[in-house]
């Protein structure tokens, strides 16, 4: 019974508690108006911002729903593999 309640429970509730706080980074860091300054510090474009937050939004909603959530899973890597390319590019 308890490794039922582990393997099952504890891995939704999981999920669900990360995907809720990425979902909650992703939007404040659409709407906070000091990550749009650092974009502009970096030379970056503020649609650039919008589309990585929009997209992180997206697929951490994806992660939440059960079904989806290895689409989800992926789309949240490529998020964050891009996410650290910019960073690093922009430090050059």
């Amino acid at each position: 019974m308890m490794e039922y309640i582990l393997k099952n429970k504890l891995d939704y509730a999981l999920r669900y508690v990360l995907g809720c706080v990425l979902l909650f980074l992703s939007l404040w860091f659409i709407f906070q108006p000091e990550s749009a300054e650092s974009f502009k510090k970096f030379n970056q474009p503020d649609s650039v911002r919008q589309i990585l937050g929009w997209t992180e939004a997206i697929v951490s909603l994806l992660f939440i729903l059960y079904p989806t959530r290895f689409i989800g899973a992926a789309g949240l890597l490529a998020v964050f593999v891009y996410a650290t390319y910019l960073n690093i590019n922009s430090r050059l």
